[in-house]
């Protein structure tokens, strides 16, 4: 297993007395990268390094990119069709709403949302069709 570190910010809220008061604090985690089978964790290392990369055989390089994004969940980022839902389930038919936009939780670009979810912006069909953007809805689902 390679290793990376990731450093980011954590939002809480804290009940002091009768007020909220929020508090933000750095963090710093190890994220333990899964390298493909066949695959060397000095290759890892290298497709992490732009130095080194070109050491790595370019057949290598699709997998090496899922390892190192290692998007949770195997959760894509998508653009309109079904939802990859955390919480949620995927409807055949969604007759109220559609998605615009899922960005999940993705270890290669230091993103975490709650604590591993996914954040879906959702449009009405009529919306869409007049290219309104104005009454997009979004919702956080995380474990």
């Amino acid at each position: 297993m390679s290793e990376k570190e990731y450093h980011g910010h954590e939002l809480s809220i804290n009940r002091v007395g009768g007020t909220r008061q929020l508090d933000l604090c750095k963090c710093t985690e190890q994220a333990r990268l899964a390298i493909p089978r066949g695959t060397t964790e000095e290759a890892l290392a290298d497709w992490l390094t732009p130095e080194t990369r070109s050491r790595v055989p370019i057949d290598r390089h699709p997998d090496l990119e899922a390892a190192a994004r290692s998007l949770l969940s195997n959760r894509p980022h998508r653009m309109g069709g079904y939802h990859d839902g955390v919480q949620s389930d995927a409807t055949e038919r969604p007759a109220s709403q559609l998605l615009l936009l899922q960005i999940a939780s993705d270890s290669g670009m230091d993103w975490c949302w709650g604590d591993g979810g996914a954040y879906y912006f959702w449009i009405k069909p009529h919306h869409l069709d007049a290219e309104d953007f104005s009454g997009v809805e979004m919702r956080l689902e995380c474990h």
